[in-house]
């Protein structure tokens, strides 16, 4: 906090109370804030890959207005043909996809927050109540927050040109919805922190949110199953009496106070109009609620808590003789080398300690049934197995690819200042990206299986001709991305905080790459795999095609593996600039 007036020395200088009389520091330090973004903005144009990445984030503004403005319009066209048809109950569904969309892609964008960590601003003299505000404003231009914004306008827009006469009350209560969602998601990420940051609630936190979004999505599978249980006449008793809990649970959570309140607010009378105005203010102390779990866990920080500081697991010392006697039929695998079985140890350690990390990885099987999920619409028509149900196994593959590049484009990203150890000792970078590279094959090759299993489940196992091609294009597109991932990793480097749930893992430049090879890579695979139904009602010419491609990429990623030790050297300095920054 460079450029403020010293402080009283009759006052303490860590907890200075301005004057309230216009609090001319805290204006100083929203002020110093915002020149410190600038500053760090305008610095990172100067670096060496300054254009390049300048010239992804303006390509990707195109994309992030795609990202917002498609759920917007989309959401006013629903909320538009919900009231017009006079089904406004349907509105709650509308408003929970909104709901899990905000609180889903929220975790898994990039925070457009400052590059610092900004829990250190509690160090300088700046009063709770404006380190408050200041936590509150930063994030709110990501990209998942102007989504969410945007789609509620547009809902909004999309009421009042149904009904004029409920644009106030759509205004007032999808306001304080915004609201609502917007608090949440900072409490809930906030919290999930804390509980994966601690040894004693890591495991069973996740262990948690794994287990209920899979019975979720399992239980929305088996109510959409096509043999007639979403009907009234099929429905089983259990899934008769979960959705009527659900539906009277709804009528007393924000989704289903908005839409009591809209209800209402039809009916002329004052009655009416005060069970609206109530049911608003109802939404108002849900958002209340998440402020003062909000404000927990910020005035904790505040304090000066400190999460890092658990004891530390008691270490059982082993002599050297009895580690010289070891077998090496011990269970360890003699094909690799000690440097690369050490390799492995060590990110093993860093993906068990790193609760957000497993909760992303974990997220391409769910979104198999994600995938899955059949509208009232696609059952009426019965395409329930039409071409997308075949190709849930090909989707998830795709989506977990995408989900890797944060570990393939930024694999030092989670070593820090350890880069130095890499540095010091007597061990190739190649062999360093190798282990990662493998580490992260067989992560993606266990969530393969995870994701064929699930698949299976919801329909039926894929044809082994198009299994053995979505094989292959997995294979292809990952050696395609560790190609261009360990050149990036050494070259654009990010520190990444393993305890966030959100942050920059990859620069932006890396992210543009990863997705467009991805993309290309995906394209060629969908292009052979259309040529090869029409011409040969087969998929084995792509599987052979493909893996083919994929023999190629091995070959393209081979060779550059070879060249990272000059390329490393080169940018030594970058390495430690970056990642050993606190």
């Amino acid at each position: 906090m460079a450029q403020l007036n010293p402080t009283p020395d009759s006052a303490p200088a860590s907890r200075v109370k301005p004057a309230r009389s216009g609090n001319p520091l805290a204006r100083q330090q929203y002020a110093a804030i915002a020149r410190l973004r600038w500053r760090g903005f305008v610095n990172s144009l100067r670096a060496r890959n300054a254009a390049g990445e300048l010239t992804a984030r303006i390509l990707g503004y195109p994309l992030l207005a795609l990202f917002i403005l498609g759920p917007a319009v989309g959401s006013g066209f629903f909320a538009w043909t919900i009231v017009n048809s006079s089904n406004l109950p349907y509105l709650s569904i509308l408003l929970w996809v909104i709901f899990l969309f905000w609180q889903f892609f929220g975790l898994n964008t990039t925070a457009s927050g400052p590059g610092f960590a900004i829990e250190s601003l509690a160090r300088f003299p700046i009063r709770y109540r404006d380190y408050l505000l200041i936590r509150l404003s930063l994030g709110l231009l990501d990209p998942a927050t102007l989504a969410g914004f945007s789609c509620l306008a547009a809902m909004t827009l999309g009421i009042g040109l149904a009904q004029p006469a409920l644009a106030p009350w759509a205004a007032a209560a999808l306001f304080t919805y915004a609201l609502a969602n917007l608090l949440f998601a900072r409490m809930s990420f906030i919290w999930l922190e804390k509980w994966l940051t601690q040894r004693r609630t890591r495991e069973l936190v996740t262990g948690l949110i794994l287990a209920f979004s899979l019975a979720g999505q399992i239980g929305v599978q088996a109510a959409q199953r096509p043999n007639g249980s979403m009907s009234m006449h099929h429905r089983s008793p259990f899934f008769a009496a979960l959705a009527s809990l659900a539906i009277g649970a709804n009528r007393w959570l924000p989704p289903g106070l908005v839409v009591r309140a809209l209800d209402h607010a039809l009916q002329p009378s004052p009655s009416a109009s005060f069970v609206s105005l109530a049911a608003i203010l109802g939404v108002a102390l849900y958002a209340a609620v998440c402020l003062f779990a909000l404000h927990r866990r910020l005035r904790a920080e505040y304090s000066g808590e400190s999460l890092s500081e658990a004891p530390a697991r008691a270490i059982r010392k082993r002599t050297i003789a009895a580690a010289s006697t070891r077998s090496p039929s011990s269970g360890e695998l003699s094909i690799l080398t000690p440097q690369l079985s050490a390799q492995l140890a060590k990110e093993g350690r860093y993906l068990a300690r790193s609760g957000p990390r497993l909760y992303v990885l974990a997220m391409p099987v769910f979104m198999v049934f994600v995938f899955s999920a059949r509208s009232m619409a696609i059952s009426t028509l019965h395409l329930n197995t039409g071409p997308g149900v075949a190709l849930l196994f090909s989707y998830g593959c795709v989506y977990q690819l995408l989900i890797f590049a944060s570990l393939l484009y930024n694999a030092f990203g989670s070593d820090g200042a350890g880069i130095q150890f890499y540095q010091l000792a007597p061990l190739p970078i190649r062999d360093v990206l190798l282990a990662k590279n493998i580490f992260t094959a067989a992560i993606l090759a266990a969530e393969t299986i995870l994701v064929y299993i699930a698949a299976s489940l919801l329909s039926k196992p894929p044809a082994p001709d198009l299994a053995a091609a979505t094989l292959a294009w997995l294979a292809g597109g990952f050696f395609w991305n560790s190609a261009a991932g360990n050149r990036r990793s050494i070259t654009a480097p990010k520190a990444i905080d393993l305890t966030k749930m959100r942050g920059q893992n990859t620069s932006p430049l890396s992210g543009l790459v990863s997705a467009g090879i991805t993309l290309l890579w995906a394209a060629l695979g969908a292009g052979l795999l259309i040529l090869s139904h029409l011409l040969f009602h087969s998929f084995w010419p792509t599987a052979a095609a493909l893996l083919l491609g994929s023999a190629g990429a091995f070959a393209v990623y081979w060779t550059a593996l070879g060249q990272l030790d000059p390329l490393a050297a080169s940018h030594g300095e970058e390495l430690l600039a970056e990642l050993c920054k606190t």
